[in-house]
């Protein structure tokens, strides 16, 4: 007997030359999966026109229907399998009307014989045969459609060759019957074959190893279908697709050849927002002009050859009809994006640059090259931290690493197709993501997978994901890893490198391990670092951590006031720092004006959560945490001219005990006056530290005369309330928790916006099972992270003078470095020890 594979061979060599007779050959080669050719337009776009390819429904129903029937046939083995289905056209109209109202199912008994094994298989196999026939290559033939040349005259047979798993291979030969107005589909073993194909006029249907199914494509559709409808009705231009929402579709795409995907955004313009808008009041939704327009954006999705220029890196656009749709991937490969009538385009990080006047003259202005050093950036994300990486970028630091310092807010996609658009080589992001656990109001935190590529970082995200960290000791872990890990790359080039950050992750902790002695292996394992990992020999790391870093850390530049007085706890315990750490935290334009519109922020933000619960900001009682920093003094200024001054106590270690005066002030907590404190409803942290401890915390519960508590921090250290946190922690953990002796109840939910859903932070309620003590819900608002950030942060008036004088600073300690004359190893700031340029004020 022949071998199979000679004989599908010979089947496709007999088509070829089929197709040489009519002229086809040539366009052959250029055709898709769907019958229709892909053009190239120019270097690197390519169209295809789906304007003549149909979109069947419920074919996928029809060919699981049909191959169900032969299974269940095949398992009584008694008999030929013969299988007739009737089809209805609500079902599959585009077949009906087509011509076809059955579909018979012919296999001998020998031939499927080991079917069932392969149900799936036979399923997708039967599936194909219905997408192929799709395309107009493939159904003018099956359908001898008039006016296609001779085609009409005479009927023609679809061979579609499968290969199967084992030693056999089969085939199935489709064709339609005019006069019964059915389908027959033979399915036959190509070895035991009883057909004379030479006797049938046929085509073999050669393009099946061009394409893969994508299950329940029009399912899929309907989904996309609805959430555009759904978004274009409240006036948005996106509609985002996550690969947690829609598991088998990214699968069957990874598997296609795209393996990074993770999010498909769909874009439409501002000029089709009507045309979307009215598809709301379509009683047959899928049977509009949009919703086929969808099914063929994921028909060709199948396709091979569109899936391999999209991964080269290409744009390919699809024309039907009218429509145009654009689609190109983005964000390393991991995105991508379907825009139709134009194509979309995205900020580079120029353009964010370009909206910050001061921060773009302060950058014109730098002469002096610093390519030599690399930058390790520690921020949080805004459109205004993105103008100054690209600020960086056009001053000379090469080779910039970020760590985002993310917290509840959400990241704009705008964001991530900018920073993800850089060249990886030279610019790494990563940050955090909350995971929320049952049970703990603290959740858990990983890597985030929307960034750079973590491949290399799996030991770390293992570390963080089996760790009770906070949101401060996670992201000091992560920062310091990525540091260190930069450190060794620079290391081994002899290369140099400046540490930039909000909010004192890394630099306090480095300066104090070099000043401690720590040798370098100690301090590579407390950041659980593998030497082996970053290619440092042994011999090293038995060194002192301090002469390792000499020759590479230029030394360190902080945004924040939680970052300077951590350096100063170090430099006061050393009474110097290893490295140079300048900062503008305490500055003239930071402690007045951005202090005052940071203060304004932060209220904003807690009245907008606020007005979501039908609440109202004036109606509250307040205790400023924080009350003396620049900050916080505004905060609490802001408040008693808002709620009047009896309302609003303040809390700060600078402040005297004065229970007469308005606002009250104390230098603790417990100092402020009891009947105030158990008619406060909302505590506001600006302070770096948590200071309101579990003894404060339990005679609240059960004294305070308010049901409902607002905590909200505005801190970028996230520090304020950690003693809330780990007291709420231990309450859920404990099989009968209880409060000062009084048994209670403690349940979470998440705190979400009514109009947009996005989390705002938690609602924590405790329930008292003795009768007398009233039930309290707490609000933790932001998670406590940063309020402001949950809704953009600080305006960028005044962020880009801010962010143009650390640009100063860090370029101005650098060119010291360069120049030779270093800066001591000391606390260093702005408008006191230094200038603006990071010049010592005095020389």
């Amino acid at each position: 007997m022949k071998n199979s594979n000679d004989i599908l061979q010979k089947l496709m060599a007999q088509e070829t030359g089929a197709e040489k007779s009519d002229g086809l050959s040539k366009a052959r080669h250029h055709l898709t999966s769907l019958g229709v050719p892909l053009h190239q337009s120019n270097e690197n776009s390519f169209t295809i026109d789906m304007t003549d390819v149909g979109v069947f429904a419920g074919i996928s129903t029809i060919a699981r229907m049909l191959a169900n029937d032969v299974i269940d046939q095949c398992g009584r083995g008694i008999s030929d399998i013969m299988i007739q289905h009737k089809l209805l056209p609500q079902l599959t109209p585009e077949l009906c009307a087509a011509g076809v109202e059955w579909i018979m199912v012919y296999a001998r008994l020998e031939a499927v014989e080991d079917l069932p094994v392969h149900h799936r298989e036979f399923n997708d196999a039967i599936e194909r045969i219905f997408h192929s026939i799709q395309s107009p290559r493939w159904r003018d033939v099956l359908f001898s459609i008039p006016g296609k040349k001779e085609r009409s005259q005479q009927k023609i047979a679809l061979l579609f060759p499968f290969y199967q798993s084992g030693d056999r291979d089969y085939f199935m030969l489709v064709e339609y019957e005019r006069a019964g107005r059915f389908l027959r589909i033979t399915f036959e073993n190509a070895n035991l074959s009883r057909i004379f194909l030479k006797h049938i006029p046929h085509r073999v249907v050669d393009n099946l190893d061009r394409y893969y199914l994508i299950p329940e494509l029009r399912q899929t559709a309907h989904h996309i279908y609805q959430g555009i409808i759904k978004e274009a009705s409240q006036g948005k231009l996106e509609f985002k697709e996550t690969f947690e929402h829609q598991p088998i579709l990214f699968n069957a795409i990874r598997e296609g050849g795209l393996e990074r995907l993770d999010t498909m955004i769909f874009h439409w313009p501002f000029s089709e927002l009507a045309t979307l808008v009215g598809e709301t009041r379509n009683d047959h939704a899928v049977h509009t002009k949009f919703f086929g327009l969808i099914n063929k954006d994921l028909l060709i999705l199948q396709d091979h050859d569109v899936i391999h220029h999209l991964d080269h890196g290409a744009t390919v656009e699809l024309t039907d009809g009218e429509w145009r749709v654009f689609f190109e991937l983005s964000r390393r490969k991991s995105c991508l994006r379907i825009s139709w009538q134009e194509a979309c385009s995205y900020a580079a990080l120029g353009d964010y640059l370009d909206r910050m006047p001061t921060l773009k003259e302060t950058t014109a202005a730098v002469r002096e090259p610093l390519s030599p050093v690399e930058l390790m950036l520690v921020h949080h994300i805004t459109a205004e931290t993105l103008g100054f990486i690209g600020a960086c970028r056009d001053v000379g630091f090469k080779g910039i690493d970020t760590f985002f310092v993310t917290y509840s807010g959400v990241v704009p996609d705008d964001y991530m197709e900018t920073i993800l658009s850089q060249p990886e080589e030279d610019y790494r992001f990563h940050s955090l993501q909350r995971i929320e656990t049952a049970g703990s109001v603290r959740g858990a935190y990983r890597l985030s997978r929307q960034y750079s590529s973590i491949d290399n970082l799996q030991a770390l995200d293992t570390v963080l994901a089996g760790s009770d960290y906070s949101f401060f000791e996670a992201a000091r872990m992560a920062a310091g890893h990525l540091f260190m890990r930069k450190a060794a790359r620079l290391y081994r080039r002899g290369g140099k490198m400046l540490l930039v950050e909000d909010g004192g992750y890394v630099s306090p902790l480095i300066n104090r391990f070099c000043l401690e002695g720590k040798t370098l292996g100690e301090a590579l394992d407390w950041f659980h670092v593998d030497p082996s990992g970053v290619e440092l020999p042994t011999e090293l790391l038995e060194g002192n951590l301090s002469d390792w870093l000499a020759p590479v850390l230029v030394g360190a530049v902080e945004h924040t006031r939680n970052g300077y007085d951590a350096n100063l706890d170090v430099e006061n315990r050393f009474d110097r720092l290893q490295f140079p750490v300048c900062s503008i935290a305490i500055s003239d334009l930071k402690r007045g004006p951005e202090a005052q519109e940071c203060a304004i922020t932060i209220l904003n933000a807690t009245e907008n959560i606020m007005h979501r619960l039908g609440l109202l900001l004036s109606r509250r009682q307040a205790v400023v945490l924080g009350s003396r920093g620049a900050i916080g003094r505004c905060a609490l200024a802001e408040l008693a001219h808002r709620l009047g001054p009896q309302r609003v106590a303040g809390v700060d270690r600078a402040a005297c005990p004065n229970t007469e005066a308005t606002p009250i002030e104390a230098p603790t907590v417990e100092g402020i006056p009891r009947d105030h404190l158990y008619n406060t409803d909302l505590f506001l942290g600006i302070i770096g530290k948590s200071i309101i401890t579990r003894h404060i915390l339990e005679d609240l519960m059960i004294r305070s005369r308010r049901d409902r508590i607002y905590f909200a921090s505005g801190s970028t250290k996230t520090t304020e309330f950690t003693d809330l946190e780990d007291w709420l922690v231990g309450l859920q953990r404990k099989d009968n928790p209880d409060i000062a002796g009084h048994e209670v109840s403690i349940e979470h939910a998440p705190l979400r916006d009514l109009q947009t859903r996005i989390t705002q932070g938690q609602i924590v309620r405790i329930r008292f099972r003795e009768e007398g003590i009233p039930d309290k819900t707490l609000y933790l608002l932001g998670n406590l992270t940063p309020i402001n950030f949950l809704y953009y942060g600080i305006p960028s008036e005044i962020v880009d003078e801010v962010l143009s004088q650390l640009l100063r600073v860090s370029v101005g300690l650098t060119q010291n470095t360069l120049r030779e004359c270093p800066l001591p190893g000391k606390l260093l700031a702005v408008d006191h020890e230094i200038d603006a340029d990071a010049v010592l004020l005095g020389n």
